[in-house]
C-alpha cells in the first residue's frame, strides 16, 4: 500500500521535472511557433 502510494507520487514529480528542464534548458533553440504550441498546451492542461 504505502509503495503504491509512493509510485503514483513520483510519477506526475518526475514527469513535471524533466518537463519543465526540456524547456529550461531548450527554451532558446525552440521556435516562436513550437513555444507558442507549448505555452498553449500547458494552458490547456492547467484549466482542465
Amino acid at each position: 500500500m504505502t509503495a503504491s502510494v509512493i509510485v503514483g507520487l513520483l510519477i506526475p514529480f518526475v514527469g513535471t521535472t524533466l518537463g519543465s528542464a526540456v524547456v529550461f534548458f531548450m527554451k532558446r533553440s525552440l521556435s516562436v511557433n513550437v513555444s507558442k504550441a507549448l505555452t498553449g498546451f500547458a494552458a490547456y492542461c492547467s484549466l482542465r
